[in-house]
Parts: structure tokens; sequence; C-alpha cells
């Protein structure tokens, strides 16, 4: 790598591309493996005996073996592409970290018109993690790109929400990105408004990804939540798992998922866009909310406002907003009634009998449910129940 380094700083206009090389010597990368891929009369082939860490094949495997183990690891190399590009391996790492590798190309002209690409992969140590977006070479080119684009200016509310929100985003789904991508990322993250869900999608066609970006208000995360969104990112991109990085900015959650994806799924991002973010509003919908919908469904819902704050965690576990519709108007009439005969004795209680299928629809399974409302001190169970029984 410090040979690679070493030529790029020879070239014109190279002045990033040597940085991020110099930048990951620095202890800022945890190296897995190198391979050298040769472009020549329109073929490509691997030089043997650069195959180094994962790429390493059996000493006394053939010869097409490590051109077939290095596609299997990272994917094809293009002959074309500008001198330095960054992506991720097909494969994940099976030391350090569970997690798709980082996978730098360095293209390089050599005597002959032969084209050398250096491959090089690995991960991130946790000191690039930790470090800031504007320190990182390549990274710092394209923030300051946005700014100048957007009309940001240094120093101002706009650049520190950038930088901010940059930060709460993992260094691998940055380098997935570019200018154009990184304004898209500003404008929605920053630029709208921050009490509702926001989704954003791109696919990087390089490393076989689509990375998904959703930014949840704080007041409405929970590990819960987090779960479910997992579970239906996982399912809408027909993978195992989805394993989202958590950041924190201004108020909101930040899940980023870095997922490998087909042909089909880059080809309907926007659908898939889209269908996500509407079953993700629909997720993050608190009990609350819902309750109240259904109160303005029928047409009660100047009678049970008042009550939805008031209702414990556990009550909301296990009533359904329709049942408590019925529930908080009963205590709304009780309210009412109470103010308006000066809270006499016999009006201080009231009872209701419900019938409810909690089958499903899979069978015959009736609850029968008696329900006391009661103003006034709560009720002793040990002195009611035996009056049912």
């Amino acid at each position: 790598v410090e040979r690679i380094a070493d030529r790029v700083a020879e070239l014109d206009e190279a002045e990033e591309p040597h940085a991020l090389l110099r930048w990951l010597l620095e202890d800022h990368f945890v190296f897995l493996g190198v391979v050298d891929h040769r472009h020549a009369d329109g073929e490509t082939t691997v030089v043997g005996g650069s195959e180094l860490g994962v790429f390493r094949r059996p000493d006394d495997g053939p010869d097409d073996h490590a051109s077939g183990l290095v596609i299997d690891v990272a994917g094809p190399v293009a002959a074309d592409g500008p001198l330095l590009s960054v992506s991720l391996t097909h494969e994940r790492s099976t030391v350090h970290r569970n997690e798709r590798m980082i996978d730098i190309v360095v293209r390089l002209d050599d005597a002959g018109g032969v084209t050398t690409a250096h491959r090089i992969v690995g991960l991130f140590a946790k000191k690039a993690t930790s470090e800031p977006v504007t320190a990182i070479p390549v990274l710092r080119g394209w923030v300051d790109e946005v700014t100048a684009a957007e009309d940001v200016v240094a120093h101002s509310h706009d650049e520190r929400m950038l930088r901010s929100v940059l930060e709460a985003l993992p260094k691998d789904a940055l380098f997935t990105t570019g200018p154009e991508q990184l304004a898209e990322v500003f404008d929605a993250l920053v630029r709208d408004e921050r009490a509702t869900i926001r989704l954003l999608t791109w696919t990087h066609e390089p490393s076989a990804a689509v990375v998904i970006v959703i930014a949840v208000p704080r007041a409405r995360f929970d590990a819960d939540l987090r779960s479910r969104i997992d579970e239906l990112v996982a399912r809408r991109l027909s993978c195992a798992q989805a394993e989202p990085f958590v950041g924190i900015h201004e108020g909101q959650s930040l899940l980023t998922y870095v997922l490998q994806a087909d042909a089909d799924v880059t080809e309907g991002i926007d659908e898939l866009t889209d269908g996500l973010r509407a079953e993700i509003v629909e997720l993050s919908r608190t009990w609350g909310e819902r309750l109240l919908e259904a109160a303005r469904a029928a047409g009660r819902a100047d009678e049970v406002a008042p009550w939805i704050d008031r209702l414990p965690a556990t009550y909301r576990d296990s009533i359904t907003p329709d049942e408590a519709v019925e529930d908080c108007c009963a205590l709304a009439a009780l309210a009412a009634d109470a103010q308006e005969r000066d809270g006499e004795p016999e009006r201080d209680v009231q009872m209701r009998v419900t019938i409810a299928d909690r089958s499903g629809g899979a069978g015959p399974a009736l609850d029968l449910r008696f329900k006391l409302y009661r103003r006034g001190p709560a009720v002793e169970l040990s002195r009611f129940v035996p009056l049912l029984e």
C-alpha cells in the first residue's frame, strides 16, 4: 500500500486519493487482503502471486481459482473507472467484525497500454469511525462541494447541521454516496420537517448495495419500534436480518441500513422507498394517536381526548384503541354526571359487561369482560372480586 501511495503521489490532481491512502495507513484501516488485476487487450486477469490475506488461494489451487475467489469475495472489478474508487465487498468479513468489507481499487496505467487495478480490502478501524467527516480525505471534498452548491455559509447553523447529520451516519454508507447524494441527505434530514418520519434510500451498483436511512423523532423511538423496523426492512429486502447503525441528530434517531441487494431491488427502489415509508409511519404511530383516530371515526373525539394521557402503560398494553374509546366515554360520562349531580354517591360507579372476540378469526375464543368505572379512590380487588364470585 505504501508503494501504491507513492505512485499516486506522482500523478497530477491526485491529492485526495493520495491523502486517503496515507490516511488508511495511519491506523485507520484493518487490512485484510490485497490483490492486483491486470487489464490488457480487453481481458482482465489476476496477477499471479499478488493475492494476500482473504484473496490468498490454496497452495495447490489451480490458476483460475484465484480469479474465482476474488470475484466471490469482492465481485468483479471494472477495467475503466476513476483513479480511486471505494465500495463494499460482496462477502462479509470472517475476522475482526462480521460486516461487509471496504473495497478500495486504485487504477494505475503501466507501459504498453496495460492498466493495473490494485485492490485493497479491509475494515475501518475504531479510530476511523470516530474521525470527523471533515478530516477524512475524499469525504471532506464531497462536503465542500455540497456546501458550495447549497450556498451554505461557513460557520452558519446550516453548516453545523450538515456536519452533525453526517457524523450520525456510518462511514461505509457515506463512501457509497457522492456530492449529489450528500446534498439529498442534507435536504431530507436537515431542511425537512423533523417532527415527521423521513426515509431516504439510494443504491450503489459497485457494492451491489442499497442504503436505507430512516429518521424517527426521539419521542417515538424505543427498542420495540426499532425491532419492528428491523423486521420490516429484512422482510422487504428478503434478507435474514437487518442490523442498523443507530445515530443521534437533533432530537432524531437515525437508523442506517447497508444491505446487499439484487437487481430487482435496485430497479424498484422508488417503489420500495414509498412502501417502506408508509409502513414505518404506521408502525411508529403511538397508541394514543391510534386511540384518537378511533375516537374521531366514532364521533367521540371530544369525550376521549382528555383521557388519553391519563391511561397507564399497563392498560395500553392490554386494551385496543377501539375498546378504549368506550372506556374513555364511560369515564367522561361519569365525570360529567358527577358535575351535574354534585357527586351523589350512587352515581360514583358505573359497570359494563362486554363480550370480546380474541380469536382473530381462528375459532371460538370469546372473552366475557366485566368493567367497573369508579370516581374516587381505587377499587380494592380483594374486596370486590368475591362479589362477582
